[in-house]
């Protein structure tokens, strides 16, 4: 081979190098002098031998969108050996990234601003991260606040009151288009320069037209679409599945056209993101479980169970959790008081409508309204049961329950895209009487009981800690910044 071909393999690679990552603003002079260079070297010959390699060279330029290093730190390092040079890792690694959200990112309002204020909070220790979000009352600026500790810029945008304007009467997105929101986006890519903008819930990537030169994500915290087609199942007149089978399928087309919008989508489990891959490129859908924080909801032997009593845990602000809450009362709770006349029914959690605060009768079905600590509840039920029939998206109360160490009832639906193994980690049952039954087998045996929360605690532990989720969004980032 010889050193002289040596040093020709070394200098066409140099030259590959170059073309692949330099500004034109550089190259322009040297193409510029090409031909009279090619009279008195080997630049034309050497450019022809690697002229192959041009279609995947000008590809992979393409695609790239940040260098580690810029060209004036790579020509000022020319001449150093490779062995001298050392990279920082922590700030190759630092992106910008602003998150555009549909809800203030708060712990124990709903599961989708606490999923959300737990891996922005963890993500804020490696990246420099912003926050541009919709409130809706007062008490939300106290939450943004709370943002403000690790977030560099957050910004709340007032959502005031919008008739839909589109003739089709089921509309989940068009509420959130408002000028607002659009000049406070505009105002915050003037101060600085995004690597990604991340929009959490579908209705928000219709904003993402405002940054051309940003990679874009999108979390599907519930596939519409697919949570409308669930609510078919179980209604029980003909004219209302129609209109809820028509439902699901004028928000389909709508649904993906703002999925096509970004350039990844992020699902909470396997199941959503499958709902996705067939009409999206699979490439582009990945899934970033919701967690559960491991050390706030930990068991507590020291609290006693009240005897026969059953807890559901939810934000009855999301319309499956009402259809849960009614269905466990009137056809699960009943069968329950044929064998154990004692038991009570919690239902617990914020913003209960009309119809689950009628529920209430302050004896043995319970409607407890807002509760600050859902610790009290978990450590006292006896059993958690998760009985939603509707819906997609995300199972955050399975796994609270789980990290708390408690005996978990659930159906197929809520179940669906965890790590949920049947007589092991929880009982899993679709129809009323089968429900009942695991409920009170687990309600009648204390040792069941334990057995099966200590197994939803290891698996709380091995799958869904905040730590662990974070740090694969956080690859996910610096994978697709690539």
């Amino acid at each position: 081979f010889g050193e002289r071909g040596a040093q020709d393999l070394m200098h066409s690679h140099i030259r590959l190098f170059f073309l692949k990552n330099f500004s034109l603003k550089l190259l322009w002079k040297y193409f510029l002098w090409l031909p009279a260079n090619s009279w008195v070297s080997s630049e034309l010959a050497d450019l022809t031998r690697t002229s192959p390699k041009w279609a995947s060279l000008l590809v992979r330029r393409i695609k790239r969108r940040r260098p580690v290093l810029s060209e004036q730190n790579i020509l000022s390092r020319i001449g150093t050996p490779v062995t001298s040079i050392k990279l920082d890792p922590q700030s190759a690694k630092t992106l910008r990234i602003l998150y555009v959200s549909a809800y203030v990112p708060q712990l124990w309002r709903h599961g989708g601003a606490g999923r959300m204020f737990q891996l922005i909070k963890r993500v804020a220790r490696r990246h420099e991260v912003s926050v541009v979000t919709f409130y809706e009352d007062e008490s939300e600026l106290k939450a943004c606040d709370d943002l403000r500790a690790f977030c560099s810029v957050v910004i709340p945008v007032y959502r005031r009151g919008k008739a839909a304007m589109n003739i089709f009467p089921y509309e989940p997105f068009e509420e959130f288009d408002l000028p607002e929101m659009c000049d406070a986006l505009v105002d915050a890519a003037r101060e600085r320069v995004f690597d990604i903008v991340h929009f959490e819930y579908t209705q928000m990537a219709r904003y993402a037209g405002l940054f051309p030169h940003s990679i874009k994500f999108l979390t599907e915290v519930e596939v519409n679409y697919g949570a409308a087609a669930s609510k078919v199942t179980y209604l029980a007149s003909p004219l209302k599945r129609l209109k809820w089978y028509y439902n699901s399928m004028q928000v389909f087309d709508r649904e993906l056209a703002l999925c096509r919008k970004v350039n990844h989508v992020v699902c909470v489990n396997e199941t959503d993101a499958l709902l996705l891959r067939g009409y999206l490129s699979p490439q582009t859908v990945h899934v970033v479980h919701t967690g559960v924080d491991i050390d706030h909801f930990t068991p507590n032997g020291a609290v006693e169970e009240e005897r026969y009593s059953i807890g559901f845990v939810a934000a009855f602000r999301h319309e499956p959790n009402v259809d849960a809450a009614i269905f466990f009362s009137n056809e699960v709770f009943p069968l329950i008081q044929k064998e154990l006349p004692e038991a009570c029914l919690h239902l617990i959690g914020s913003s209960p409508p009309d119809e689950v605060q009628k529920l209430h009768d302050g004896n043995q079905v319970i409607v407890t309204g807002f509760v600050e600590d859902l610790r009290r509840y978990y450590h006292r039920m006896s059993v958690i049961v998760v009985p939603v029939r509707t819906g997609v998206g995300i199972r955050g109360k399975i796994l609270e329950a789980w990290a708390s160490g408690k005996a978990v009832v659930g159906t197929t639906l809520a179940a669906a895209g965890i790590e949920a193994r049947q007589g092991e980690n929880m009982y899993i049952a679709d129809s009323p009487e089968k429900l009942a039954r695991w409920t009170v087998r687990l309600l009648e045996n204390q040792p069941a009981r334990a057995w099966i929360g200590a197994h939803g605690r290891r698996t709380a532990e091995a799958y869904y800690d905040w730590n662990n989720l974070a740090e694969r969004l956080c690859e996910l980032y610096w994978k697709c910044t690539l």
